[in-house]
């Protein structure tokens, strides 16, 4: 991760994209948010480590307690979601750093590094955090991909262009973002090992 930027998230409006590096300065005033920014990262820690029904887990005693989505959105704000944005870095792999033992699946190679913004709009619906809208940007392109409370795709579209999906294909690929520990299964299912850990 390179960069993360937050939009009405507790006193923040919009940081703008906050470039994270080895070493990286936060200066302010006392009250400017300085801790809030930093208390991301436990809680971007949280929610990845422990199973929830939601994208983010907003209490954990172990780490960072924001009580809950509304406490976490800005106050007095007329925007309903919280939107996180993550700037990330995709680097040149070649065809051998992954091992598909007896699969053909054809599958892209990345030459070259390139950038990418991930965008998550966070939203509450009966008490409960959801993912209403996920956008992908790499360098010229970008996906958009709405979804419901109850996790279901809505609208669908890329660069501009909205994308016709059956009802079908929405109930197939739709439904709670998996968590961390059904990621690994799937990918031991399927035999997908990076080649450093074959």
């Amino acid at each position: 991760m390179h960069s993360l930027r937050l939009k009405n998230f507790r006193g923040f409006e919009d940081t703008g994209r906050v470039p994270i590096r080895r070493i990286t300065v936060l200066v302010g005033a006392n009250s400017t948010g300085k801790s809030g920014f930093l208390r991301v990262f436990p809680l971007l820690r949280q929610s990845i480590q422990t199973p929830t029904s939601g994208p983010i887990l907003w209490y954990d005693e172990r780490l960072v307690d924001y009580g809950s989505f509304a406490e976490a959105r800005r106050k007095n704000s007329k925007d309903q979601g919280i939107w996180f944005e993550f700037g990330l870095s995709l680097r040149p792999f070649i065809k051998d750093q992954f091992v598909y033992p007896n699969e053909q699946i054809p599958y892209g190679l990345i030459e070259d590094d390139h950038d990418l913004q991930l965008s998550v709009l966070l939203q509450e619906a009966k008490q409960r955090t959801f993912a209403a809208r996920v956008d992908l940007r790499i360098e010229a392109d970008q996906a958009e991909i709405e979804f419901n409370e109850s996790g279901q795709v809505v609208r669908f579209q890329t660069n501009g262009e909205p994308r016709n999906i059956s009802e079908e294909w929405i109930r197939h690929h739709s439904g709670p973002v998996p968590s961390v520990e059904q990621v690994e299964i799937l990918f031991q299912m399927h035999n997908i090992i990076p080649s450093d850990m074959a």
